[in-house]
């Protein structure tokens, strides 16, 4: 087991959560990263949020619903964290994070193969993943950085 009061080098640990984030959904798997670029696709294309207060400057993707470990399907979720008591706007769903400890790797360079570079990284260093919820933040002000937030078995 991955002891998470002891970060592998590169991760640092931070108690995250407790916030919701509303935008487009699809079921996809690693197997098929066009599904997934495609979902990214209608984001930028769509903007679904634009005009939307947001409680922060950052971009999400949300990883839940896992249907087994990081080669099994699950929901990815890209979206953003509005101000509190909004009404979900149509063809969005809204995804409640709990508070939790995750280990967080940060990824710079260009995207997104640094991204994928990072989940590659943890795939084979964090086997001990509790695959209900993790995150990605893309900082607006950043937009060729994301934070990778993975929660590990308590």
């Amino acid at each position: 087991m991955t002891d998470i009061a002891t970060p592998p080098p590169g991760f640092s640990r931070r108690r995250s959560g407790g916030f919701a984030v509303t935008g487009l959904a699809a079921i996809v798997s690693n197997d098929d990263p066009n599904a997934i670029g495609a979902l990214w696709g209608r984001w930028f294309a769509e903007r679904p949020l634009e005009g939307q207060p947001c409680a922060d400057a950052a971009t999400y993707a949300v990883y839940d619903r896992y249907q087994g470990d990081h080669s099994a399907p699950f929901r990815l979720t890209i979206g953003r964290v509005l101000v509190p008591g909004l009404a979900v706007p149509d063809g969005l769903i809204r995804i409640d994070l709990a508070a939790a400890d995750f280990l967080v790797l940060r990824t710079a360079g260009s995207q997104p193969a640094a991204l994928a570079a990072g989940w590659a990284r943890i795939w084979q260093t964090l086997p001990d993943r509790a695959f209900r919820a993790d995150f990605d933040r893309w900082p607006d002000a950043e937009p060729n950085r994301a934070d990778i937030h993975v929660e590990l078995r308590a």
